[in-house]
């Protein structure tokens, strides 16, 4: 049968169209708070009886009855002062309880927040096999080979982390973090801030053709770093659980 929509079959047109739902996106926050908590401890007594010995203190009395009178048990109080040492551990637990939602203005377009979370540089020099992989083919440093550009490949990445190319420090410390920028970028940590340092330091590298006489513009590095280590504004958090993840 076709349907009204003149799109085919109308009976295979809610199998063609069934979505599969994406996931949200989380926002991990921490918060604190110092908290004093009280506890009721109860000490219940408790005896337990040993071994019971008897012993012989005299010889059998034949004939002879016991002194007073005779009864079914004898009840002995004791009494014995102890020091309860009672050991203690404090901690709470906590839940989450949504309150609502403040509705804001609909827009047309997609999310200008942060996804994804960062690394610096040395989570990539001493995890290969995931820098690897995001690297490709190539990352180019700047554009193609055009003025202080350097294309980066699996080959020779390790120039770049130990500052093995021919140019002055700065520049070897702006390629290191503009490497880690754009490798975050491909491993889905991206915002607009940390784009527009991205492309200023492609710029500037293409652009640039005499390192020696040229200084790197005061917030490229400082920028680039600071969206690597997760601090820089509107921008990603670094990656928990990183013990690698050295400067």
């Amino acid at each position: 049968m076709t349907n009204p929509c003149g799109c085919g079959d109308s009976e295979n047109l809610s199998t063609a169209l069934v979505i599969e739902p994406i996931p949200p996106t989380q926002c991990p926050a921490t918060v604190h708070e110092t908290v004093c908590i009280q506890a009721e401890v109860t000490i219940t007594p408790h005896v337990e009886i040993g071994d019971v010995k008897s012993f012989c203190v005299s010889g059998p009395m034949i004939g002879k009855k016991c002194d007073g009178t005779p009864m079914r048990n004898c009840i002995i109080d004791v009494s014995q002062k102890i020091c309860v040492q009672i050991p203690i551990t404090f901690s709470a637990t906590a839940e989450a309880v949504p309150k609502g939602i403040v509705c804001g203005t609909p827009e047309a377009g997609e999310c200008t927040g942060h996804a994804g979370c960062t690394h610096t540089q040395g989570f990539f020099k001493t995890h290969p096999d995931v820098t690897d992989v995001l690297i490709g083919d190539f990352i180019d440093l700047g554009e193609d080979s055009i003025g202080t550009s350097f294309r980066v490949t699996i080959l020779n990445k390790n120039d770049v982390w130990d500052r093995l190319l021919p140019v002055p420090p700065q520049y070897q410390t702006l390629y290191i973090q503009l490497l880690a920028a754009k490798l975050n970028v491909l491993n889905g940590a991206t915002c607009v801030a940390a784009n527009d340092l991205i492309n200023a330091a492609d710029t500037f590298l293409k652009n640039t053709t005499d390192p020696e006489g040229t200084s790197v513009p005061d917030n490229l590095i400082p920028g680039l770093t600071a969206f690597n280590e997760g601090t820089l504004d509107g921008c990603p958090m670094h990656c928990p659980d990183s013990p690698d993840d050295s400067q």
